[in-house]
């Protein structure tokens, strides 16, 4: 005679609300160890399985999947199946979560910003809204039927789900759509310069993509397409370049030394009506296969040229080689750049720069598609009516009094023969000059003269004296603090704020500077100060900006210190001359005067989230 079963009893589910996302219960009783199914039906029709089984005698644990939006508010009747026999509990589970409805708009940009609106129902008490699993910002509840919210930056491009938590439950999901802005204009506008008519002017975008074991590098053609790199571009010969068949025999002759190897010509004439607008947005994952964001960015240069010689390019099986800024490739042409890069999420980083030359007046301005964005800084370049010539002017001038440490030799003139080519409101007698060199530029060069060299020796030795009794402390945002005994030419630095007798007490070194500080090291941010463990470099980087500014002492910081910048470049003080006059004339007083110069945030950089239109303009001779 075959063993009769017990008859199951329930006595409670665990939770007895659920949402609409579905989830786990505990149905609890005795002599539950023979089912193998649960089902929750409405109105006697199944409504939805589970999965995840686990029962014992007392318990059946499971895990109900997500529900269909239109069982909100029901209430659900639980059966459980012993051998093939469904058996009604009698225990109820009510549909409390929320319901989404419509999302409008479902489509944004990955920067994020949109504002959307959410319409369902049970909707009052919405806690939080996810897009995917990021939540929205400036949640509002209209009524139990509409909510609204800012929609987050993506992580990528594409579709995701949108759902909300009210008193913990979760509803329903919708879709939304990340989307890539597809035109994204940069318009170059040389209006504002004042040339003559005819004058040519020339843009050049170039840059690259670091990927997985390697780089691919590229340029944008005239349609402002992304086209890489190849050996075949290197097509003008030698000593050869456009446009000098309009030029006398002299200027032709002098120009040939500008262009001593085969070179490719990556120049974009802009139109008859000074303007040229390319599209960014062709900088992409498809046009650009890997590219990424962060490292994966593309990043490069945005050169400008104006008068007959253009800015060569040589390209080789590493990479390419771009014009130098003093006796060298190139150096013959009239230009300037804007240094960016651009991810495949459209952020949009650049700045203008007078690390190594400056040779025009650029501005560059931005517009942003985000509320968010609306207090970054969108425009940098000089100080609205202050020329080119102006700048070039004070600098010689400010030379010829002994006030600045920039010598003759880096002011780039062009000879007899030259003046053909480039735009005859040019006026070479007063301010008739290329370019001005930095002095991080003109320490590569042989010509270099004892002022520039040595400038910043005696500093350097004082302050290696101070070291020796008094450790500098160095604190940096990214890798704590340190201090810095010198003992002989070595300057040690152990983790911590530290005294002198701390110091010695303490055996872990955490890094060397193995070589004394140079002048060249403080004016090309280089050498010593460049070398070794992040911790190092960062220290470097605090310490070459001190020394540039002339606010160098035995406690520097990266941290909170932009609020000390009045005092930079102290009347009398030992500074970068050069640097100090680039943040004088520009915006914000924010420049590119030495590579380290981003040190307490004083460089000029435009960084803005999927902009909608940028700008870069020539402004006055």
């Amino acid at each position: 005679m075959s063993k009769q079963l017990d008859t199951p009893k329930f006595t409670s589910i665990s939770p007895i609300n659920i949402g609409l996302e579905g989830g786990e219960f505990t149905i609890s009783g005795t002599d539950l160890n023979n089912a193998n199914l649960v089902d929750f039906k409405l109105n006697g029709k199944s409504i939805q399985g589970i999965t995840n089984l686990q029962v014992t005698d007392k318990s059946i644990k499971g895990k109900i999947l997500s529900l269909p939006s239109t069982v909100s508010g029901d209430v659900l009747d639980v059966f459980v199946d012993f051998k093939g026999i469904p058996t009604n509990s009698n225990l109820k589970m009510n549909v409390k979560g929320p319901t989404l409805t419509a999302v409008s708009p479902h489509q944004g940009p990955v920067v994020g910003g949109t504002k959307v609106t959410l319409t369902g129902n049970y909707l009052t008490g919405t806690s939080e809204v996810l897009f995917g699993s990021i939540p929205g910002t400036d949640l509002k509840v209209i009524n139990d039927t509409t909510v609204t919210v800012v929609s987050p930056k993506a992580s990528d491009q594409g579709s995701v789900n949108v759902s909300i938590k009210v008193q913990g439950l979760k509803s329903n999901v919708l879709s939304y759509q990340y989307n890539l802005e597809s035109n994204l204009p940069m318009t170059i506008d040389v209006t504002s310069a004042g040339l003559p008519t005819g004058t040519p002017v020339y843009l050049y975008v170039v840059g690259e993509v670091k990927l997985t074991d390697t780089k691919e590098f590229y340029r944008l053609d005239p349609k402002g397409i992304p086209q890489k790199m190849a050996l075949i571009d290197n097509s003008i010969p030698k000593n050869t370049f456009p446009g000098s068949d309009d030029l006398s025999t002299a200027s032709k002759n002098a120009l040939q030394e500008n262009y001593p190897f085969d070179w490719a010509d990556y120049s974009i004439p802009v139109g008859n009506d000074g303007t040229i607008t390319i599209n960014l947005a062709n900088i992409n994952g498809v046009n650009i296969p890997g590219l990424g964001t962060g490292e994966q960015a593309f990043s490069g240069r945005i050169y400008l040229s104006v008068g007959v010689p253009r800015v060569p390019f040589i390209v080789h099986n590493e990479g390419y080689t771009q014009p130098t800024f003093h006796k060298g490739m190139g150096h013959y042409t009239l230009f300037d750049w804007i240094e960016f890069s651009f991810d495949s999420l459209q952020n949009f980083n650049a700045n203008t720069t007078m690390v190594d030359q400056f040779g025009l007046s650029l501005t560059l301005s931005a517009v942003s598609s985000k509320t968010t964005d609306q207090g970054q800084i969108t425009k940098v370049g000089l100080k609205t009516g202050t020329s080119r010539n102006d700048l070039i002017e004070v600098e010689s001038a400010l030379f010829a009094e002994g006030r600045v440490i920039v010598p003759p030799v880096t002011m780039e003139k062009p000879p007899t023969g030259k003046k053909t080519a480039y735009p005859a409101n040019i006026n070479f007698n007063v301010g008739g000059i290329l370019r001005v060199c930095s002095p991080d530029t003109i320490m590569n060069h042989s010509s270099i003269n004892a002022g520039l060299k040595n400038y910043f020796d005696g500093v350097i030795d004082q302050w290696y004296s101070v070291w020796q009794r008094t450790p500098l402390v160095v604190t940096d945002s990214n890798t704590g603090t340190y201090s810095g005994v010198v003992v002989g030419d070595q300057l040690t630095f152990k983790k911590g704020r530290l005294s002198l007798t701390q110091w010695s007490a303490q055996s872990d070194v955490a890094f060397t500077f193995a070589q004394k500080i140079t002048t060249k090291d403080i004016w090309q941010c280089n050498g010593v100060l460049a070398t070794g463990s992040p911790a190092s470099k960062n220290a470097g980087k605090v310490i070459a900006a001190a020394f540039n500014r002339g606010v160098i002492s035995s406690d520097l910081t990266d941290v909170d210190c932009k609020v000390n910048a009045a005092g930079f470049y102290p009347s009398g003080g030992t500074y970068n001359r050069w640097s100090s006059l680039a943040h004088q004339y520009s915006l914000h007083g924010f420049a590119y005067g030495f590579a380290y110069d981003d040190v307490c945030d004083q460089n000029p950089t435009v960084a803005l989230e999927s902009p909608t239109s940028i700008n870069i303009t020539l402004e006055s001779f």
